[in-house]
């Protein structure tokens, strides 16, 4: 968004439409803002196709804050309601949820209207600056394939939420600051745009705290126009840049103990992070030159502090910029305003902060969504400047030709890039056949396949990453988890007390540990564990389940009950929870209570004998032949060799022809 001034260009602000005209692409702010939109639309058209991929269940399809108006209320005031506290985004999933509930192509269409929108609203700033090639600029940021994560990711919405009140909270103050203009007009400019600015850059903060750099760009572009800030500019931009750094504070504690982005993943030293942020720096501007082999999950870099040869690469980009600064007298201030902007907007995915996917790569696309406008209007506006050969007819059609097949490519591949994003199972298997390395991928992949019954490639994928990351908990917990539900618990059970040694804390391997001990019948290892897996989060319905199963056994039936009466309410429709506290509380003599949860279990399972059979021998038990016999009738319809149900239906019918005629 920072003009480049091409060589020999003095730095000067130009008339938008005359640098339309000069681009040959049109001059007419509605129609080119038509014709950005349409092309944006068909670039991405092909993510409404896609269905939910990975964290969306967190964010939206099992986030339990969007169901209700304290789930609203509880968005905005309680920061550990939300995988991440970007109220304002979550709040637009909660309005989604009223619409559309849990239909995908209503969350894809939101996300691309907003980058649409947020192209829309770059260009109007490019065009305001006059800036060459505004249009061209805006479109290759829209359709460019590297913004496809951004748009095809539900969860990434906080990206082109921000991206959009970003881009509208700063043409706002290029109209207050009078920007727009060779010269400010002498007189008072309307403070409305200084509160719509304000407003909607508090708007970006919630959405998405990486906008908390625009005030960093503002100045850099009272720098390009060579205008003196003024204790009123000033005055703003400190305001904005306070307001900012809070919220920044906030999301990397909240990114530190909540995400938890801490541990050895993330245990680098400065000289380390400054050779990351170095290749990174160069990473993303290459990705934008040339994006090609795009990846989900890009492996991640091995980084050794006594290695002289990775300080190329830092060393490199600060001779870059300053290579920039003793030059910006010859080529103009652009170029380098344009690289500062896209360090700043950089900065804090450079790997300096913690953030939680560093745990697995030190790049991603999305985290160059704003970034990337610098390195693509410096490119545009330096193409669009060039002089093209002497003797060349209709010049103007030939940037346009140019122009129309840049964007062409460019969201030809981003269409392309879309199938990735089709589901969960398509998105993990892309990034295998890319990055074969990529153990987080691994264990996914694993975790859908045992979902699907594809059990030995679900085994394989578990495997690999106990290969890959040995200190990795988890696949070692899911590996047990799995070998548990293909009934060997012999071998599962070394693999989640593995998985206990590298995380003490690992509720899952707990749980699987409890079950795996209660199969291989060592009932106090099991009351142990599931008792391990309740101190780290009371009430959790599967230990409660084993743990109450366990009590049931044991004939402690008052325990037995309490603990599965708390399950049943926080799995209602688990019929194994209403067998065995029906169960339970038949045991105890609670006959009414018992009734009523076999009845629960009938409505859940109206076919299954087993059901019909004890709830027609609680009622016998409880003097209720008449009402007894017809559910032992069912179960022997359904099952005719139930000879159970059968000895006991004759003894309720005995029961019946004995009774008394007047009774």
């Amino acid at each position: 968004m920072l003009c480049p001034s091409g060589a020999g260009l003095h730095p000067r602000v130009l008339d938008g439409r005359r640098v339309e005209r000069m681009s040959g692409f049109p001059s007419t702010p509605w129609k080119a803002l038509a014709a950005l939109v349409l092309v944006v639309v068909i670039a991405h058209l092909a993510t409404l196709d896609n269905g939910f991929i990975w964290d969306d269940d967190r964010h939206v399809t099992a986030n339990p804050a969007l169901r209700s108006f304290s789930g609203l209320k509880a968005i905005w005031s309680d920061p550990a309601t939300t995988p991440q506290y970007y109220p304002l985004t979550h709040t637009t999933f909660w309005i989604e949820y009223r619409l559309w509930e849990l239909d995908p192509a209503g969350y894809h269409a939101v996300n691309l209207l907003l980058h649409a929108l947020a192209a829309a609203l770059l260009y109007m700033i490019l065009r305001a600056l006059g800036i060459p090639g505004a249009w061209l600029a805006a479109a290759v940021f829209a359709v460019h394939p590297i913004q496809v994560e951004s748009v095809a990711w539900i969860t990434e919405r906080k990206n082109v939420l921000s991206g959009a009140l970003y881009m509208a909270s700063l043409l706002c103050w290029v109209r207050f600051f009078r920007l727009d203009r060779e010269q400010p007009p002498d007189g008072q400019v309307s403070p409305g745009w200084a509160a719509a600015g304000s407003c909607l850059f508090a708007m970006a903060l919630l959405s998405k705290t990486i906008t908390a750099t625009l005030p960093v760009t503002l100045v850099l572009i009272f720098w390009w126009k060579r205008r003196r800030p003024g204790s009123r500019m000033f005055g703003f931009t400190a305001a904005m840049l306070a307001s900012g750094a809070l919220m920044a504070s906030l999301t990397s504690w909240l990114e530190r103990y909540q995400v938890n982005a801490t541990g050895d993943d993330w245990s680098l030293s400065l000289v380390e992070r400054t050779m990351v942020a170095g290749r990174a720096w160069w990473f993303y501007l290459g990705k934008i030159l040339w994006p090609d082999e795009q990846i989900f999950i890009y492996p991640r870099w091995e980084i050794d502090g006594a290695d002289l040869s990775a300080w190329i690469w830092p060393l490199l980009a600060l001779s870059t910029l300053a290579a920039l600064w003793s030059l910006r007298d010859r080529i103009g201030r652009g170029p380098l305003a344009a690289m500062l902007h896209y360090t700043v907007a950089l900065a804090p995915a450079l790997g300096f902060f913690n953030v939680y996917p560093m745990r697995y790569s030190f790049v991603a696309d999305h985290f160059q969504y704003l970034a990337g406008v610098g390195p693509i209007v410096l490119i545009v506006a330096g193409l669009t400047r060039t002089s093209l050969p002497r003797g060349m007819p209709a010049p103007a059609l030939v940037r346009l030709g140019l122009g129309a097949l840049l964007v062409a490519v460019l969201g030809l591949s981003s269409w392309q890039r879309a199938a990735a994003y089709t589901d969960r199972v398509t998105l993990w298997e892309d990034t295998l056949a890319r990055n074969g390395g990529a153990w987080i991928a691994h264990n996914n992949l694993g975790i859908l396949y045992a979902e699907l019954g594809r059990e030995d490639e679900a085994r394989h994928h578990f495997l690999q990453v106990t290969r890959l990351k040995p200190d990795h908990a988890g696949a070692r917990s899911n590996l047990g988890l799995l070998l548990l539900r293909l009934g060997r618990p012999d071998e599962a059970l070394p693999h989640v007390e593995a998985a206990l040694e590298l995380d003490s804390e690992d509720l899952q391997a707990w749980i699987v540990l409890g079950d795996v001990r209660r199969l291989l019948n060592d009932p106090a290892g099991a009351k142990a564990a599931y008792r391990s897996a309740l101190s780290l989060q009371p009430g959790n319905p599967m230990a409660s389940l084993g743990l109450g199963d366990l009590q049931l056994r044991a004939r402690n039936f008052e325990e037995a009950a309490r603990l599965l009466a708390d399950v049943s309410r926080a799995v209602p429709r688990n019929p194994d929870v209403r067998l065995k506290l029906g169960s339970a509380l038949a045991a105890l003599e609670r006959f009414d209570a018992a009734v009523e949860q076999f009845r629960v279990l009938l409505s859940l399972h109206p076919d299954d004998p087993e059901a019909h059979y004890n709830l027609g021998t609680l009622l016998a038990r409880a003097g209720r032949s008449a009402e007894a016999e017809p559910h032992l009738v069912e179960a022997l319809r359904l099952r005719p060799d139930f000879s159970e149900a059968e000895r006991n239906l004759q003894l309720v019918r005995q029961q019946l022809a004995e009774r008394p005629t007047g009774d």
